[in-house]
């Protein structure tokens, strides 16, 4: 059956004529690096279309018999080997095909742009409380569920992701929104005297991290920032986004992240109300 619907996709690209590829990688629980080709065309009534095509282990490929020729755009992340200028992928194929244009993935560049952008602030050190908010839970089943039955039916703390943001995100909504609850597991812990020493310890270095304005104030701001981030992130995987909304998304980003200039006064007074 897959075989059949495969073969109905390029049936269906030979009335198109003309496609983009959009190739990703990911590794599999074998951890083979598995290889998704997609084709992006155009069906005959006018409606573009993205078809998944097939997973193509990274160590050797069939052809498809697809004509190169038709190519008019190839879409990858900004890996080396795939954007690369003179040996990438996009290069290799650009060689063959100089109509085939290359286009960045804006998802992905987006996350790069952040990643980068906060690693040259100074105050994106609030990520590594939240990182160690996860490492503490998820070392020990047993203080895992202490902070479930505290946060009941709410978000659950997560790790972080180091280039996507979208992980970020969730990391720091639940934080942001669980902020309060956080804390009382932590000074429930640490009241509690059957807890190991170093358990309590840890506990209290914690509490006095998140009680402190300083940190309650970047919660607040970095939320803002991700779950903005997060929302043009999606947009930006949309099958009918165009190049033109991609310009207004970016354009309404960086306004946003402007406006967060003057907006010190209302993040303190939301930090006050949590310490």
């Amino acid at each position: 059956m897959g075989k059949q619907v495969q073969l109905n996709f390029i049936v269906e690209l030979e009335i198109a004529k003309y496609f983009s590829i959009i190739v990703d990688s990911t590794p599999d629980i074998s951890h083979i690096d598995q290889l998704t080709l997609i084709i992006r065309y155009v069906l005959p009534d006018g409606v573009p279309v993205e078809r998944f095509i097939t997973f193509i282990a990274n160590t050797g490929h069939n052809a498809l018999d697809i004509n190169i020729m038709d190519c008019r755009g190839q879409s990858y992340d900004n890996a080396t080997n795939m954007s690369g200028q003179y040996s990438g992928l996009q290069a290799r194929i650009k060689s063959i095909n100089p109509l085939a244009y290359y286009i960045p993935c804006a998802a992905h560049s987006l996350n790069l742009v952040g990643t980068s952008a906060a690693g040259f602030c100074m105050e994106s050190v609030t990520f590594g409380v939240v990182q160690e908010l996860y490492n503490f839970f998820s070392i020990s089943t047993h203080q895992w569920k202490i902070l479930k039955c505290n946060l009941e039916s709410k978000l659950s703390i997560k790790s972080l992701s180091v280039t996507r943001w979208s992980a970020r995100a969730d990391a720091s909504k639940t934080l942001y929104s669980c902020y309060t609850e956080i804390v009382e597991v932590f000074q429930t812990i640490l009241d509690d005297i059957t807890e190991k020493l170093n358990t309590r310890l840890e506990a209290k270095g914690l509490i006095d991290n998140l009680t402190s304005l300083e940190t309650s104030i970047m919660t607040c701001f970095w939320n803002r920032i991700l779950q903005r981030f997060n929302k043009i992130n999606k947009k930006l995987q949309a099958v009918n986004i165009d190049l033109e909304t991609v310009i207004l998304l970016f354009d309404s980003l960086y306004n946003f992240l402007n406006t967060l200039r003057d907006d010190f006064d209302t993040f303190e007074a939301e930090a006050n109300k949590r310490c």
